[in-house]
């Protein structure tokens, strides 16, 4: 039913997904000092300044216009789930439930088998203790710990890293904690969970529809990715991000002083450009950008998916080397 895509996801979300609490580092954008220079200048932004893939693939220009058309991948799927609604009768949201509820009830480590059973709890362990040194232990953060090592559902783990996630926002002073994308809903109803058990109103849960890498390239190499199908729902267009202002405007996010952006990071391309999209939008609407801050879904593996081309081979590729600290490669 689940593709090897959504049980990467899936399982990257295992282990309460050690939500470790970073700030971004890169040499090109550092959201908490270069964004907040942006957003005090008086220079109003130029909603055509989005032009690199547009002045890069011109021949593309006129069907980035047009209505998106679906890529190889996703036929793939809808013929897929068209062929399972034929079979069983069903409604398609019945099937994707069925499904659904098949991935929450596996167990995180046993998920492909004795080899990555292996595999995980090799890496797992020095990563959490590099996580637990220094580490507060108040709260939810306790809780996290004193779970942390077991071999939990998907489901168990998805309570654990909102648990983690509303302790660090709490800790922090509260504000709006924003889902980005497809990757982090599950987290995201779970922590509407935690802040309905604990009544707090200084939280607020918001999610924010956002894929791809608009106006850049992305770093995978798979034709599937490097296709004019993917490069054109990246064009960023002035009549998209009147649009996209608009749905933004919708999140009541302009008088939040801070905003904590929940996601899954690989190379850190897809987040780029939604701080790009982000700073235009504060400038556009005259407000000073809030503090923000970053909470990353991540294992901290290092097992060769960042090219999407070895899914179910858990061959280590290197020796773990960044140690529980995120780093971000540099984009123009």
């Amino acid at each position: 039913m689940f593709s090897h895509s959504k049980k990467i996801l899936f399982s990257f979300l295992c282990f309460g997904a050690a939500l470790t609490q970073n700030t971004l580092a890169s040499s090109d954008l550092q959201p908490e000092v270069k964004a907040t220079t942006f957003a005090s200048s008086s220079v109003p932004v130029e909603k055509d300044a989005f032009d690199f893939l547009a002045t890069q693939f011109p021949d593309i220009l006129e069907a980035s216009n047009k209505p998106f058309a679906h890529c190889d991948e996703e036929s793939k799927h809808y013929a897929k789930l068209q062929s399972l609604v034929s079979e069983q009768g069903k409604e398609p949201g019945e099937i994707l439930l069925k499904g659904a509820i098949h991935v929450l009830e596996k167990p995180t480590l046993e998920w492909f088998g004795p080899k990555h059973d292996k595999f995980m709890r090799k890496q797992i362990h020095p990563m959490l203790e590099t996580l637990q040194t220094g580490h507060p232990l108040h709260g939810y953060y306790q809780t996290f710990f004193q779970h942390a090592y077991m071999n939990h559902t998907v489901l168990e783990d998805l309570l654990l890293a909102s648990e983690y996630l509303y302790q660090v926002v709490s800790d922090e002073g509260g504000g709006m904690t924003l889902f980005l994308g497809r990757a982090p809903c599950l987290v995201k109803l779970a922590y509407e969970r935690v802040l309905a058990f604990k009544k707090d109103q200084g939280q607020r849960a918001v999610h924010f529809n956002f894929s791809g890498h608009a106006d850049a390239l992305t770093n995978r190499e798979l034709p599937f990715f490097k296709g004019a199908t993917n490069i054109t729902r990246d064009v960023v267009t002035p009549q998209k991000l009147n649009h996209y202002f608009s749905y933004m405007d919708s999140k009541n996010i302009l008088n939040e002083k801070s905003l904590f952006i929940v996601g899954i990071l690989d190379s850190g391309g897809s987040l780029n450009s939604f701080l790009w999209i982000l700073h235009a939008y504060f400038q556009e609407r005259a407000t000073p950008l809030p503090r923000l801050m970053f909470l990353n879904l991540t294992q901290d593996m290092n097992w060769g998916l960042d090219k999407r081309r070895s899914f179910s081979t858990f061959e280590q590729t290197g020796q773990r080397t960044n140690k529980g600290v995120l780093t971000l490669l540099p984009f123009p």
